[in-house]
């Protein structure tokens, strides 16, 4: 009977931690389709030298603060890279003005670029991107495009645009991250035009990390988009 009592403890056991598994499984939230867009793009971003440990500054505030207090040391025991890296870039092209550049991205270039992405418009997105962001955003665009769904997002507001850092890569040479906020509206359909998440008044706060780079051989477009990440998702009710 101990052998028997055993077994059905055994048993017991082992149906609660089925039941356990289940409950996991069963309270899991689903990523949205709107949220896997997003991380697929952070996944390919992660381990790139341009966004590596900005990343981190935009999704947490324990990171902001570490980074704030290490830009306090950099004062008081030298120049800050970005300090560095701009005045080298101002050495080259004598014209260059952060301020007229983040009128720039807050006026034009953010929604010329999120909505042409939204759309799928790959003709308006590509002279504006890098060949590396392109791609990634090209085949995002057609992964989605083959799953036959459409994003019908309109952004409403752009804000809090500022340079976050400067710093020089290898292969890119010098390169500037921004950071930005963008309500936009959450909306996802099918094939046929029917709302398969969110809702047209579903409303999402996304901080945006974009790192550009200067493109000397172009007349009209200064700056291109090298890197692009979107670090929250927030949701006004």
């Amino acid at each position: 009977s101990g052998a028997a009592g055993g077994v059905e403890g055994n048993e017991a056991a082992a149906r609660r931690a089925a039941e356990a598994r289940m409950g996991l499984v069963l309270y899991k939230r689903k990523r949205s389709y709107f949220e896997q867009t997003w991380h697929a793009l952070k996944d390919k971003a992660e381990g790139n030298p341009v966004l590596l440990g900005s990343l981190l500054l935009g999704e947490s505030v324990a990171s902001s603060v570490g980074g704030a207090l290490g830009n306090v040391a950099d004062k008081l025991f030298g120049e800050t890279e970005t300090a560095l890296v701009l005045r080298e870039m101002k050495e080259r092209d004598p014209e260059l003005h952060i301020p007229s550049l983040v009128r720039y991205l807050r006026d034009d270039l953010i929604r010329i670029v999120l909505e042409a992405y939204f759309k799928g418009d790959l003709a308006t997105l590509k002279p504006y991107c890098s060949d590396e962001i392109y791609r990634v955003l090209m085949t995002s665009v057609r992964e989605r495009q083959a799953d036959g769904m459409h994003i019908d997002s309109k952004i409403l507001t752009i804000g809090s645009v500022q340079l976050h850092s400067a710093k020089i890569i290898d292969q890119y040479g010098p390169v500037l991250i921004f950071t930005f906020n963008v309500q936009q509206t959450n909306c996802i359909r099918d094939r046929w035009g029917n709302i398969v998440e969110g809702a047209i008044d579903d409303i999402r706060r996304l901080r945006y990390i974009w790192a550009m780079q200067r493109d000397p051989d172009s007349p009209t477009i200064f700056f291109r988009l090298l890197e692009m990440h979107a670090a929250t998702n927030d949701k006004f009710v």
